[in-house]
């Protein structure tokens, strides 16, 4: 872990941040590398491919509380509605979780690796 995020819930806060066994076992849950929501360059890259079972499992294993990595689907589902109903939305909860996958630090930017959007901007050409 490299940097840890607090997470505001109306009078409740969670930290959130991922260890490598949390990496380990989001990809368990994803059923595919974590690099691969990661290849873009910026926290915007990765929030436009990221879906709601990925985002689950991010807050399944991101959330460091008495329930980390026991929380039912629907108790993530309810957690990430909480989160919405406190005057965020769906988009800031995935850029939260995105940033928390940065900043463990093991993720960084290859030099000349197009985010997925450009090379889907140049593959309809």
């Amino acid at each position: 872990m490299k940097e840890q995020i607090t997470i505001q819930i109306k009078d409740k806060q969670y930290p959130l941040y991922l260890t490598i066994g949390d990496l380990r076992m989001l990809e368990r849950g994803i059923g595919h590398s974590v690099l691969s929501i990661m290849s873009g360059n910026t926290v915007d890259d990765a929030v436009s491919y990221i879906m709601t079972d990925e985002l689950v499992e991010l807050i399944r294993w991101g959330i460091h509380d008495d329930k980390h990595g026991k929380r039912t689907d629907d108790e993530c589902y309810d957690f990430l509605q909480a989160y919405c109903d406190s005057g965020h939305n769906y988009d800031e909860a995935t850029a939260l979780f995105i940033r928390a996958v940065w900043n463990t630090g093991l993720f960084v930017p290859l030099p000349g690796l197009k985010p997925k959007n450009a090379r889907m901007a140049e593959q309809k050409k």
